[in-house]
C-alpha cells in the first residue's frame, strides 16, 4: 500500500489502542517517519525504544527543547491530544533548538513572558522553512533580534496610530452631532424617519438606529441616565427608542462605540448630514464612509493588539488618485489594502483638520526607516510563504 495509505491505517490504530486501553502518554513523529508510541508511567516495563521504567516518563521526551527535534510530540491523556506546557526557558531552549539564534536568552525570556509564545509565533514563522507543513526549523542567519525588532517598532507604529485615531474620533463625534442637529433636528437620533437611510435587504448586522439603542441601552454613564425615560422599558431590560426622546445628538454620540458612529454616519446619505461632515473633515462626500470603516478597522486592530505588519486590512479606504501619487512621491510607495493606506488616511484627515501637518514625515516615517523589515510589512504585506526575509 502507499505511505499515505498506511499512514492512515496507522493512525485508526493509534485512536483504537488510546480509547480501549488509555494508557498513552505521547504520541510521537520521528524525523525517519516512525511512530513512536510511548505508554504512560507505572503500566509498563520493557526494553526498547518507547519504554519506560515504573513511574517515569519515556527517556528522550522530557523536555520541549528534545521533543524540538522531533516534527511532533503531542500530550496523550484519555482520548484527547493537546499540547504539552513549558516554562519560559523551555520556550527559549525549543526556539535555539530549531534553528533562531538567540544572543541574549535572558531577553528572549523577557520577550515571552510579557507577549506569550503563541502570539510571538505570528512574526516567528516568517522566518520558518514550512510551518505550514509542519517543519518550524528556521531559515539559516533567523536571530531572535530581528524578530524582536519588527515586534518593537510595530508597537511604536501602533501607539502612534492609536494617538493619532483617538483624535479623529472624536472630531467626527463632535461634527456629526454638529451636523445631525442643525439638519435633522438635536433631538431625534433615535426616532426621526427621515434621520437615517434604512439598510439594503443584503445588508449584516444591525441598522444605525438598532447600533446606537443597543449602546445606549448598555451605557450605564450618568449622563445617559439623566436622559433616558425609566419608564419606557421594552420589558427584556433595555428600553424602547423613545425612552431617548428628550436626549440631544451631541449627548448619544459619547456613549456610542466608535463602530456606530460609523454605521450612523455611513447612513446619513439621505440627509445632507454626510456631505457636510466630509466637507468639514476634509474629504470627499464618495469618500468618507470607507474611510471612516477604515479607521474603526485600525483602531480596533490596535486597540485590541492585533499584529498590523504584513497584513492586509480587510477594510481599505477609498483614496483620491491624485492624492496616491502624490503620498506615492513624497513619502514611500504602498499596496492596496495596506496598513500604510490608512496610515496616508490619518495623515489626510489631521492635515485636513488642521491638527498636524506633516503627520506621516514626523510620526510615521522615523519608525519606518529606521527597520526595511518592518516598513515592507506595512506598505507591502505578504502572506509568510511569500515572504522573504
Amino acid at each position: 500500500r502507499s505511505a499515505r495509505s498506511r499512514e492512515r491505517t496507522m493512525s485508526m490504530r493509534i485512536a483504537h489502542t488510546s480509547t480501549t486501553l488509555k494508557s498513552i502518554t505521547y504520541i510521537t513523529a520521528s524525523t525517519s517517519g516512525i511512530i513512536v508510541l510511548a505508554p504512560a508511567p507505572g503500566l509498563v516495563r520493557g526494553p526498547g525504544p518507547g519504554y519506560s521504567d515504573i513511574n517515569r516518563p519515556p527517556t528522550g521526551l522530557r523536555s520541549c527543547s528534545e521533543r524540538a527535534q522531533m516534527v511532533g510530540a503531542f500530550p496523550f491523556r484519555g482520548d484527547s491530544m493537546g499540547k504539552r506546557w513549558c516554562s519560559f526557558d523551555e520556550q527559549v531552549a525549543l526556539l535555539a533548538e530549531r534553528g533562531l539564534r538567540i544572543r541574549d536568552p535572558e531577553a528572549a525570556k523577557r520577550l515571552l513572558k510579557q507577549v506569550g509564545y503563541y502570539r510571538l509565533s505570528e512574526y516567528l514563522r516568517y522566518w520558518q522553512r514550512d510551518p505550514e507543513r509542519g517543519d518550524k526549523t528556521f531559515v539559516d542567519g533567523a536571530s531572535f533580534e530581528t524578530v524582536r525588532g519588527v515586534y518593537a517598532g510595530e508597537t511604536m507604529l501602533a501607539d502612534v496610530a492609536i494617538a493619532a485615531l483617538r483624535r479623529l474620533e472624536l472630531v467626527l463625534r463632535t461634527q456629526f452631532a454638529h451636523a445631525f442637529g442643525q439638519i435633522v433636528g438635536p433631538c431625534r437620533l433615535l426616532t426621526a424617519d427621515d434621520a437615517f437611510t434604512p439598510p439594503p435587504p443584503s445588508a449584516t448586522g444591525p441598522s444605525a438606529q438598532e447600533a446606537l439603542l443597543r449602546d445606549l441601552n448598555r451605557s450605564r454613564e450618568p449622563f445617559v441616565d439623566r436622559y433616558r425615560d425609566s419608564s419606557r422599558s421594552d420589558g427584556r431590560g433595555g428600553f424602547l427608542p423613545d425612552a431617548y426622546e428628550r436626549m440631544p445628538a451631541w449627548v448619544a454620540v459619547q456613549a456610542c462605540s466608535f463602530g456606530t458612529l460609523s454605521r450612523c454616519l455611513e447612513a446619513s446619505g439621505r440627509t445632507a448630514v454626510r456631505d457636510t461632515v466630509a466637507g468639514r473633515i476634509g474629504t470627499g462626500r464618495a469618500q468618507i464612509a470607507s474611510q471612516t470603516r477604515a479607521l474603526v478597522y485600525l483602531r480596533n486592530r490596535c486597540a485590541h493588539a492585533a499584529r498590523i505588519w504584513n497584513h492586509s486590512v480587510l477594510a481599505a479606504p477609498s483614496l483620491t488618485p491624485k492624492t496616491v501619487s502624490r503620498i506615492k512621491r513624497q513619502y514611500r510607495t504602498f499596496e492596496n489594502r495596506s496598513v500604510y493606506q490608512t496610515l496616508v488616511l490619518i495623515h489626510i484627515l489631521l492635515a485636513g483638520n488642521g491638527q498636524e501637518k506633516d503627520w506621516l514625515g514626523a510620526r510615521v516615517e522615523p519608525i519606518l526607516r529606521d527597520n526595511e523589515i518592518l516598513a515592507r510589512g506595512i506598505t507591502h504585506p505578504r502572506k509568510f510563504q511569500d515572504f522573504t526575509p
